[in-house]
């Protein structure tokens, strides 16, 4: 691994990281490994083009959502606690920028 991939983010970056999250479920290859997932014979180079695949997997191994101080407590209200404010921001975002029609 390179330095690069323990250098500080930004938010370009993790906007680039949740936008190969979605496209990983959106191609249906989110149950891939991320060797898998960032070889090119599996998937092409959409995800290589975006990031390396050592700099996925640190962000994945160094992003968290919650206090993790506050998490037993709320934990036993809530499983989806560590990242339900995220959830709910977005799903507030799709409603405001939804609007599914009959079909």
């Amino acid at each position: 691994m390179t330095s690069l991939t323990f250098a500080d983010t930004n938010t370009t970056e993790i906007e680039a990281y949740i936008g190969l999250l979605t496209l990983s479920a959106a191609m249906k290859d989110n149950h891939l490994s991320t060797v898998e997932l960032f070889d090119s014979s599996f998937t092409g180079s959409r995800y290589v083009a975006v990031m390396s695949r050592d700099r996925f997997d640190f962000i994945v191994r160094c992003l968290r959502m919650d206090d993790k101080t506050l998490r037993p407590n709320r934990r036993q209200q809530d499983p989806f606690i560590p990242i339900r404010k995220v959830w709910d921001m977005f799903i507030a975002q799709c409603k405001m920028n939804s609007s599914p029609g009959r079909d």
